[in-house]
């Protein structure tokens, strides 16, 4: 079973429902799947941008209250390949997820990265790293040393 929620792009799958029931609003569209189709390959079609953009053409409705037709989601033709292709293609886009994920925590860590040299480099440069200890060279001090050396 599909819970459809066009105007904002939301979709989700929803299963194992007490009773075999759900609440919904009106800006739901349910959709059940038969043997024959994969329910997350119905799920992927509904979130391609592609689907979204025509079905956001046919909205009807005022701005903030807009919904989709029940009619253009009937008419709508769906491509269906076999049951095996649909599984097959499932597998590559949740692999393609997976990989995504990783990618953007690798990139959140990058940041944060980011943000800690930053801040280092900040407090390095007002002398508020090291022992604290007044007997010590600042952090300062001790990069212009280095700078020096470097030119020599």
């Amino acid at each position: 079973m599909f819970i459809c929620i066009m105007e904002n792009g939301k979709t989700a799958i929803a299963k194992n429902l007490h009773n075999g029931f759900a609440f919904g609003s009106t800006e739901f569209h349910v959709l059940r799947a038969n043997p024959l189709v994969n329910t997350k390959f119905v799920y992927y079609l509904l979130r391609a941008k592609q689907f979204r953009l025509q079905a956001k053409a046919e909205m009807t409705g005022a701005v903030g209250q807009q919904r989709v037709p029940k009619a253009y989601l009937e008419n709508y033709a769906f491509p269906l390949p076999p049951k095996e292709e649909q599984d097959r293609i499932v597998e590559i886009l949740e692999e393609l997820n997976i990989r995504e994920l990783k990618l953007k925590e690798i990139s959140g860590l990058e940041n944060q990265l980011f943000i800690l040299k930053q801040s280092i480099l900040n407090k390095a440069f007002r002398g508020e790293l090291g022992t604290n200890d007044p007997a010590e060279e600042s952090a300062l001090t001790l990069l212009k040393e280095v700078l020096q050396e470097k030119i020599t």
